[in-house]
């Protein structure tokens, strides 16, 4: 199957041979966040946005580490059932949410594709991308950087120095000491800036309109009234030269 994750939906089921009885419920209510499903192979990135979507999940429940390994066994489909079946009979010992995720990378995510992955997060530039975008595929790369994504300080290092620099310049002197409010900041500068760009085009825009208007005018064949203008305007100069 090319699908690597998918949505639960109403015919899931809420049991599985990972899953221990008492603990069916927190499995029902762990699938209410969609957590989605992994049938092995296809895009190493789609099974590691998997992982981070398991692991916010994981730290909203609050569960044991080895019940955390349990629920996310029971989202495998496919070949990664297979996968996982085999390790756990070999394995009968519990395994940690940090041991399953460690060898879920090493099956799904390729150490030459961590490393492209690592290298993009630490070289990675804003470019013609919103902050927004921007911020989300830093977020998105950090997860195959774990010594960055460990380190607030680090983080904030390789993000700003990725930002446009006619946003960071300002950021960085705000003194934020966190990503978040780094982003905020960041956020809030950008939209000062196209705010105030929007406002240089509409300014352009009017005085364009108004000159346009203008040589309209100027161009306009004269009518009967503009030559009665103009031949008074010239009687009234021929008599003031007497």
């Amino acid at each position: 199957m090319d699908q690597v994750t998918a949505t639960p939906t109403a015919d899931t089921p809420t049991t599985s041979t990972f899953i221990l009885a008492p603990e069916a419920k927190l499995l029902r209510e762990f699938l209410k966040f969609q957590p989605g499903f992994v049938y092995g192979g296809g895009d190493p990135e789609a099974a590691g946005r998997w992982i981070v979507s398991h692991q916010h999940f994981h730290k909203l429940m609050r569960n044991d580490e080895t019940v955390q390994a349990r629920l996310s066994g029971a989202c495998l489909r496919g070949h990664a059932v297979v996968w996982w079946t085999t390790y756990t009979d070999t394995h009968p010992e519990s395994t940690t949410w940090a041991e399953f995720r460690e060898l879920f990378y090493d099956q799904y995510i390729p150490m030459e594709v961590r490393l492209r992955l690592r290298e993009e997060s630490l070289s990675s530039r804003q470019g013609s991308r919103t902050l927004m975008q921007y911020m989300e595929r830093f977020r998105h790369l950090l997860q195959f950087s774990l010594d960055v994504a460990g380190i607030e300080r680090l983080q904030i290092y390789y993000f700003t120095r990725g930002v446009d620099d006619r946003i960071t310049s300002e950021v960085v002197s705000t003194g934020a000491t966190t990503l978040q409010e780094i982003f905020d900041r960041a956020l809030a500068r950008e939209t000062y800036l196209l705010q105030r760009a929007g406002r240089r085009v509409t300014g352009r825009e009017v005085q364009s309109g108004q000159s346009s208007q203008s040589n309209q005018r100027q161009k306009r064949p004269m009518d009967h009234s503009d030559r009665l203008w103009r031949d008074d305007r010239r009687e009234r100069g021929r008599r003031d030269e007497f």
